[in-house]
């Protein structure tokens, strides 16, 4: 077992973070855990320090980490990983690993602790542990998968939380102060909601990786006037609405509304529809995946994969849409691709430079 603690030094005004790492007399063996589970690379980023996870996956194709290739993916061993990081960082040349310098001891300490809650399989005794830290192994660990919710996050994390009380520890965030907190940030009541629940999912993570005892949640305490409610309500259009909002709309983003009337699809499903997937002969594409922030990956939920009718006089309106805007660059086979580029649109650049111009058109 290898234990880290942490010291801070200060050199010439700046603070430098340095990581001892000690080895800890071996426990004995679980026997219900005699198989060492194998990490993917997210998780093997962790265990390393927090690194990304394309710096770890390129070590392991070079050969510099102890490494297994599994069906074109790569995993690895905790225990490995460590033996690993002690014998680079024990080498004739380091006997300490010097991480960056910070301008003050507190950012130092928080930039510090997330590597070593990574490393330590407890809380460090004595150590307050800086909000922060949770943050970094929230976003190393248990970011969700889907691009579209971890992009949110990562804003919601980086612009406001972290901005905030990445410094504070755990003990000192108190829900009157977070409640006070959110009422003088500029944000819509529903954004307030997101940060308030955000911060409790941060809370939640670190009772689960007990840095604090198991308790009632504060920041359940926390109040966010109006959360629920929006600042405007969405417009229905009727069927001659929608009719009439057709006209100022150009192609081909005139069929790829047709399409969200019709089908009833999410926006990241159209822009992830592929022409092998739809089945001519059966009238019927199929929803396989989604497409977001520049990346193909799963719908967002497995009931939205599945097989949708296609009717006769859409199916005609696709086929011209197909030799309309065929593009030597669309190799992939995307419906809705930019031809330019050859890649799905990004729904943020239609709303903005297509469709919201023409609402004067048709409101």
């Amino acid at each position: 077992m290898i234990w880290a603690s942490l010291k801070v030094s200060a050199v010439e005004d700046s603070q430098y973070i340095s990581i001892d790492l000690i080895r800890r007399p071996p426990q004995p063996p679980d026997p219900l855990q005699a198989v060492e589970p194998l990490l993917d690379c997210a998780a093997a980023a962790a265990v390393l320090g927090g690194l990304h996870p394309k710096t770890v996956e390129r070590w392991a194709r070079e050969g510099r980490v102890p490494a297994y290739h599994y069906f074109r993916h790569w995993k690895f061993r905790a225990s490995e990983l460590e033996v690993w990081m002690l014998s680079h960082i024990n080498s004739a040349k380091f006997n300490r690993w010097i991480i960056e310098k910070y301008p003050t001891e507190s950012r130092a300490r928080t930039a510090s602790m997330s590597l070593l809650l990574s490393i330590n399989q407890e809380k460090p005794e004595g150590v307050p542990v800086p909000f922060g830290a949770v943050i970094e192994r929230y976003l190393a660990q248990e970011l969700p998968e889907g691009n579209s919710t971890a992009s949110h996050y990562r804003s919601w994390l980086k612009n406001y939380i972290k901005a905030k009380w990445a410094e504070c520890s755990l003990d000192q965030i108190k829900p009157l102060a977070v409640e006070d907190w959110l009422k003088k940030l500029s944000l819509a009541p529903k954004s307030k909601s997101h940060l308030k629940n955000l911060m409790r999912v941060l809370f939640n993570a670190a009772m689960r990786w007990e840095l604090i005892p198991y308790q009632l949640n504060p920041m359940s305490l926390v109040r966010v006037k109006d959360g629920s409610k929006r600042k405007r309500e969405p417009k229905t259009l009727s069927a001659d609405e929608f009719r009439r909002m057709l006209e100022h709309i150009s192609e081909p983003f005139r069929t790829m509304c047709i399409v969200a009337i019709c089908m009833g699809l999410r926006v990241s499903e159209i822009l992830g529809l592929k022409w092998c997937d739809v089945d001519w002969e059966g009238m019927r594409p199929a929803i396989r995946q989604s497409f977001v922030y520049g990346i193909s990956g799963a719908v967002k939920t497995p009931a939205s994969q599945r097989w949708m009718p296609l009717d006769r006089s859409l199916a005609e309106k696709m086929r011209q849409h197909q030799l309309r805007f065929a593009s030597p660059l669309n190799t992939e086979g995307w419906i809705f691709a930019n031809p330019d580029t050859g890649k799905p649109y990004w729904p943020g650049r239609i709303q903005e430079n297509w469709l919201a111009p023409q609402r004067k058109g048709w409101d």
